[in-house]
């Protein structure tokens, strides 16, 4: 999460989103890294290698482009879809949070910006990763055994059909997933469980932001919501068996999480003492996210996590972000001395 804080930062205080690199060779290069053939189409007489999609690249290019160059939202669903491809649902969550740090910070000068037709390339944008998401869920692994990794969808096909079909020469029935299911280690399914979580509370995070953004004329959530309720219900069952609970899975996590710092503190009746402002943010966060685990119905945990993310703005972005109205903004402004060059692009 830290690391999608780092892209959230303005680009310059001139230009908070940069340029637009809608042609630019970067984004050719990040087209080019995505392209992967389809191992289940027959090939014929004419057996050619198999392109492998660089999804490493993806992550890299895309990070450093948003980091450095643009903020652009194409770049942040692509990031999106590779961090998804490569870490799973901890990468999806991660790349839904961007794309809603990102339409909350710099909706006015987010790339690409609105034209005659208003913001449909965004919405197109958000509606293709959203329609993305139901397949990026599905290809989510489920299991962890050294016999055979299975996904959210073969457990689908299963269960659905009874058929047999074959995946890395192991014949997939039910027999053969329950076996699989079983030579799973417990722990795995306790990060699974505390992953999917989280993916579930980012995407809700991002559908009311864009939501409050676009209103009735904003990309439809339902079928990514649905898919993702689904492998919650999935997940949570699989955790159940092994007496995994949605509550300790997350405390467990948050735990881990926190040893490091744990075993450094002092004891009960001292308190640790903040030296940084990075460390301040994160205890900001961790509080958090405490809240949200322990209280989820307390307003602690929004109001928290919105200290964090006002903490990491410069004031002109945070005062933008708070007072909508521009005449009282520019009393504000002018009371407190800032240079208005930011609004000048």
């Amino acid at each position: 999460m830290h690391a999608i804080n780092e892209l959230l930062h303005p680009i310059n205080q001139t230009q908070v989103c940069g340029e637009d690199l809608a042609f630019a060779p970067e984004v050719d290069a990040i087209l080019e890294a995505r392209k992967q053939d389809d191992a289940s189409i027959e090939q014929g007489d004419w057996v050619a290698e198999l392109k492998i999609a660089d999804w490493t690249f993806v992550i890299q290019r895309c990070s450093a482009l948003i980091s450095s160059k643009s903020k652009d939202l194409r770049l942040a669903v692509w990031f999106t879809e590779a961090n998804a491809k490569v870490h799973q649902f901890r990468g999806l969550a991660d790349g839904y949070r961007l794309i809603t740090g990102l339409c909350e910070l710099y909706w006015t000068d987010l790339h690409p910006l609105p034209d005659d037709d208003g913001y449909e390339q965004r919405i197109g944008n958000l509606q293709w990763l959203l329609t993305r998401s139901v397949q990026l869920i599905k290809e989510m692994r489920i299991t962890a055994a050294k016999e055979a990794v299975f996904r959210i969808v073969d457990f689908e096909t299963v269960s659905a059909s009874g058929l047999k079909r074959s995946q890395d020469d192991v014949s997939l029935t039910l027999t053969t997933f329950e076996l699989a299911k079983r030579n799973t280690p417990a722990e795995f399914y306790r990060t699974l469980l505390a992953d999917v979580l989280d993916c579930q509370a980012a995407f809700l995070e991002m559908e009311s932001c864009v939501n409050a953004k676009l209103g009735i004329e904003g990309p439809a959530f339902t079928a990514a919501k649905e898919a993702i309720t689904r492998a919650v219900d999935l997940v949570t069952r699989f955790s159940g068996e092994l007496g995994i609970s949605k509550t300790g899975a997350s405390v467990t996590e948050l735990n881990q999480g926190l040893s490091s710092s744990a075993q450094e503190s002092p004891g009960p009746g001292t308190r640790q003492a903040v030296y940084s402002r990075a460390q301040a943010l994160a205890q900001l966060r961790d509080i958090a996210e405490y809240f949200r685990l322990t209280e989820p119905h307390s307003p602690v945990a929004y109001l928290a996590d919105k200290a964090a993310n006002w903490g990491e703005m410069p004031l002109h972005l945070w005062l933008g972000s708070v007072v909508k109205d521009p005449v009282a903004l520019s009393h504000i402004e002018e009371l407190l001395g800032l240079d208005r060059k930011h609004e000048e692009h």
